[in-house]
C-alpha cells in the first residue's frame, strides 16, 4: 500500500524486513521476497535494481533446481 501511495521509503523499509524474515522462513521465501523488491523497484522505475532483484531471485531458484520459479522470473527479466 506504501509504494502506491508515492510513500517509497515505507515501502521499501517494509520490504527489507520482509526479506530479512524470509532467510530462515520456508524454501522459497526469500526468492518470493526478492520477486516483490524487484516489482516494487521496478514499479518505481528503478530498473537498475529490479533486475539486480529479479537476477538474485533466479540464482537462488536455479540454485535449488525450482523450474517453476524461473519460469516465473522470465517473465519478467
Amino acid at each position: 500500500v506504501h509504494g502506491e501511495m508515492g510513500n517509497k521509503e515505507k515501502a521499501i523499509s517494509n520490504m527489507q524486513k520482509a526479506l530479512f524474515i524470509s532467510m530462515t522462513s520456508a524454501k522459497g521465501e526469500k526468492e518470493r521476497t526478492l520477486t516483490q523488491l524487484a516489482n516494487l523497484y521496478l514499479s518505481f522505475e528503478e530498473f537498475d535494481k529490479a533486475i539486480r532483484y529479479y537476477n538474485e531471485a533466479f540464482a537462488l531458484a536455479e540454485q535449488r533446481n525450482d523450474l517453476r520459479v524461473q519460469c516465473h522470473l522470465y517473465y519478467y527479466i
